[in-house]
């Protein structure tokens, strides 16, 4: 088989990822003029057995001052039209739906997975993009860096500057006592709990819920449709500080990836901090 994704997934994973922005002054993301790349993936490979992401859809949005410019997904021909690889992609039931946009949809387009690097690539050259933006964006990142390895393929996406949107929201639960509050709270009455009942739900979906009072949104795990919904909980997140404050957002770039810190073992989303927020509002 052509591109043996079934040897790279297993293949020792390579730490590529530190503190990209280390040592530069945070970024003001209230008036950021730069391009961004806001992206998502949907991958095979299974992380939580030791194997490698690889992306079968990589989609991103282009923003510039808050305004959507550019939308696309990419296919991966090379995983995509594999049967036996697609059986090992989580949301494998989404195939119907990307069959039907590749033949209806200008923003579908499949690609074999070394065409697929280039045209990136060259989207971020030619549109000068120098952030990368994701909800958790050390999964994407990386599944997308692990392609460019497998390939051999100059990596663009290197010399970008990542920012997690996962992180923009806990930092503003932090800051606001009170939003901090009504988010747990939120996540308590509509048992948005994870499975091992130690965290209320932090992903995507359940802030989307949140900032738009919203629990029948469902995320659609697709990756084009899964951008809009992480623009929109930035937008949320950024106007709330800004309306509180009267001040402008900066995001401190040399601290992308220190979340897991304040997630788990009595950080800000672990249930043992509920109790008392229930009690001081009369609530069980």
């Amino acid at each position: 088989m052509k591109n043996n994704y079934f040897i790279a997934m297993n293949s020792k994973t390579l730490s590529t990822l530190g503190k990209r922005g280390k040592g530069l002054a945070p970024l003001n993301l209230s008036k950021a003029k730069r391009n961004f790349l806001l992206v998502d993936t949907e991958t095979i490979g299974d992380i939580t057995k030791g194997e490698k992401a690889f992306p079968y859809d990589i989609s991103f949005i282009n923003v510039k001052s808050r305004v959507i410019n550019y939308k696309k997904s990419y296919i991966n021909k090379d995983i995509y039209d594999n049967k036996y690889l697609m059986e090992s992609a989580f949301y494998k039931n989404k195939i119907p739906f990307y069959n039907e946009k590749l033949a209806s949809d200008k923003d579908y387009q499949k690609l074999s997975d070394i065409e697929l690097l280039l045209e990136l690539n060259d989207f971020i050259k030619q549109n000068g993009i120098k952030y990368f933006l994701a909800f958790n964006v050390k999964f994407d990142y990386n599944s997308i860096n692990n392609l460019y390895e497998k390939l051999g393929v100059k990596n663009e996406f290197k010399r970008l500057y990542v920012i997690d949107i996962w992180k923009v929201c806990s930092d503003m639960l932090k800051m606001f006592p009170k939003l901090y509050e009504s988010y747990m709270i939120f996540c308590h009455k509509n048992n948005l709990i994870t499975d091992s009942q130690c965290n209320v739900r932090s992903n995507a979906e359940t802030f989307n819920r949140f900032v738009n009072n919203d629990l029948t949104f469902i995320e659609s795990h697709t990756g084009l449709e899964d951008t809009l919904c992480e623009y929109n909980i930035l937008l949320k997140m950024l106007w709330y500080y800004e309306n509180q404050t009267g001040q402008d957002y900066y995001y401190k770039l040399d601290s992308v990836f220190n979340p897991q810190g304040f997630t788990f073992k009595g950080g800000i989303f672990n249930t043992t901090n509920l109790p008392p927020i229930l009690k001081k509002y009369g609530l069980s």
